[in-house]
């Protein structure tokens, strides 16, 4: 059971020794990177759908920047506000 903890605070803290960072800031680091892969998709995507309608101007490529920032905005700050009351809770 020792060993199990120890592993498990290994995982969170890195290994000290190396320097080398924790296993779950590679997985942030990836899930980030996809994420932002994923929602700049999106934002062709949704430029693309719009431009039947709206033309591919200047005003409607900046609505859609601003929509998805807006999200990513919004994302960010609920998930600030989850992860804060989680960690109080703890």
């Amino acid at each position: 059971m020792a060993q199990v903890a120890a592993a498990a605070r290994q995982d969170t803290t890195g290994d000290m020794t190396t320097g080398q960072p924790p296993t779950r800031f590679w997985q942030t680091v990836g899930l980030i990177l996809v994420l932002s892969i994923v929602g700049l998709t999106y934002e062709i995507a949704a430029g693309r759908v719009l431009a039947p309608f709206f033309g591919t101007s200047l005003v409607t490529w900046t609505t859609v920047i601003a929509v998805v920032l807006a999200g990513f905005s919004l994302g960010s700050a609920l998930g600030g506000l989850i992860a804060e009351r989680v960690s109080i809770a703890e």
